[in-house]
């Protein structure tokens, strides 16, 4: 068998391929906001193309139009918590794909743009509870060592159905393009009616025989009863460890969550969601030797390629360097795109030798992007915020995550227009700089330390509890991509009353 370091591959564990069957659906936040990312960018620039669509759309249009799921996903994420209460992950999943396949029959042959507008409000309110409830069953159906994997399969999830998106586009119109999604996402449905509930959930439920059923599935074995002992250990410990919102304001609490605002300001505004949205106009604008399409396309194997293989690079070089990597390499490529801008404007003869430079600087991009500011905000997420108040910092700091990135796709027409084409690439390029020096100062190296340690970080004249201090070093896992770890399931899914109020996204 192969092995590292004396260790087996993850995808070698007992159960891996039922957990990544589990995974296509615990992933559905993917497969609601990547086709709706891919159809922005590659569908519309193709409406607008149409001589017979049904209707034609302004830029004002299309901004509300990309935008609108991530406003509606803040809603979507605060409804689908309180569901949770009465339905299990795996239930609510399933019931979400009708609605989300429905949506894009709504694109598909909406002859109004209002329902247009109808069917992204559908898809950012799905989204938006598929999201917290899809990492819940990612992390329950996943070992410590498949959760990294596992968990981060709802960015990959996102990552391929946008590439898929694009790939279409080379062949079909807007219109089929649209039907196309809607199949994508029906055709999970009977798989999704098949796999097992949450094995937490149903504890939680006292419904400790399913449970075990449903564990005996995912873990393809028999034995499963010291495992089953083990979560209703936590379900005690992470009632007895919640704290609620007045917790989040006592200073060793505060600090950490202010650092992590920061820095998911920082993520948006390098433009990422902006670049994701309108690639195929980005394209255009600057031509080049490869249609806008195929560029995209190429763009988005990129991106999903370098998240695949990005798969432990933060444990091997350690988070704080990557991070600060990834930032300058991004600000180099968004600034030599803003360059290329601006000779094009001013001089545009003498870049016909040029013309690789717009693709190669969003491929640069996106590797600096997926290399690390990519899952950047769920790992900080988990290991920077006490475990005390971590399901209320992680509702903060998802709506404000939502938000922003309702902001820089929404308004990005208008920057466009203000600051010039160059003008807005240098302020994405040089916001990234900002943000590598802001990790350099900022940010503590996360990588190879306990939960305890890092709480110490932000609290270091104040002793740690020695419950808080016992229960999250016995939770640190070894997982190369920590996106969603167990303690942070525990609170979300099997928490008290109390917990279900303070919202994970």
């Amino acid at each position: 068998m192969d092995q590292i370091n004396g260790q087996k591959h993850f995808f070698q564990e007992q159960g891996f391929s039922r957990q990544v069957l589990c995974a296509t659906i615990g992933s559905m936040w993917g497969l609601t906001i990547g086709p709706a990312l891919g159809f922005s960018s590659v569908g519309l620039p193709m409406f607008d193309d149409d001589e017979h669509a049904p209707f034609i759309l302004d830029e004002s249009d299309k901004s509300v139009f990309t935008s609108l799921p991530f406003l509606v996903t803040i809603v979507g994420s605060v409804v689908g918590r309180y569901m949770t209460s009465r339905f299990g992950p795996r239930m609510l999943l399933a019931a979400l794909l009708l609605p989300t396949a429905g949506s894009w029959l709504m694109i598909a042959f909406g002859r109004k743009v209002i329902w247009f507008f109808v069917a992204r409000t559908i898809m950012g309110l799905c989204g938006g509870i598929a999201m917290p409830i899809g990492q819940m069953y990612l992390t329950d159906v996943s070992t410590p060592a498949t959760r990294g994997f596992i968990a981060s399969t709802a960015m990959l999830s996102q990552l391929f159905y946008t590439f898929v998106n694009s790939v279409i586009a080379l062949f079909l119109s807007w219109h089929w393009l649209a039907v196309c999604n809607a199949v994508l996402v029906a055709a999970h449905i009977p798989m999704a009616l098949l796999l097992p509930e949450s094995p937490t959930w149903l504890l939680r439920k006292a419904s400790r025989e399913r449970a075990k059923h449903a564990l005996q599935f995912v873990r393809g074995k028999e034995e499963v009863e010291q495992e089953l002992k083990d979560l209703e250990v936590r379900i005690i410990q992470s009632r007895q460890n919640s704290g609620g919102l007045f917790d989040l304001f006592k200073l060793h609490n505060l600090k950490p969550v202010v650092v992590l605002c920061i820095f998911i300001s920082f993520r948006q505004f390098t433009g990422a969601f902006a670049v994701f949205s309108y690639t195929v106009d980005i394209f255009a604008s600057v031509g080049g030797g490869l249609s806008s399409t195929v560029s995209t396309v190429i763009v988005n194997a990129v991106q999903l390629t370098i998240n695949l293989a990005s798969n432990g690079l933060s444990d091997k070089f350690g988070r704080k360097k990557l991070l600060v990597s990834s930032a300058f390499l991004m600000g180099v490529a968004h600034l030599a795109f803003g360059s290329y801008y601006y000779q094009q404007d001013k001089n545009p003869e003498a870049l016909a030798a040029f013309a690789w430079v717009p693709l190669a600087s969003l491929i640069f991009y996106c590797v600096g992007f997926s290399a690390g500011f990519a899952s950047a905000l769920y790992v900080l997420m988990t290991e920077l915020i006490p475990l005390r108040v971590r399901s209320t910092a992680s509702a903060v700091t998802s709506i404000l995550n939502n938000f922003l990135t309702f902001v820089v796709i929404q308004y990005y027409y208008t920057m466009k227009h203000n600051l010039t084409e160059a003008g807005l690439f240098w302020l994405y390029g040089g916001v990234c700089l900002v943000a590598g020096v802001y990790c350099i100062v900022f940010l503590p190296e996360t990588s190879g330390k306990s939960l305890a340690e890092l709480e110490a970080t932000y609290a270091k004249k104040k002793k740690l509890p020695e419950s808080v201090v016992s229960f999250n070093d016995s939770l640190t896992t070894t997982s190369s991509v920590p996106v969603f770890d167990i303690e942070k399931a525990s609170q979300t899914v099997v928490g008290s009353s109390e917990a279900h109020n303070n919202h994970m996204f």
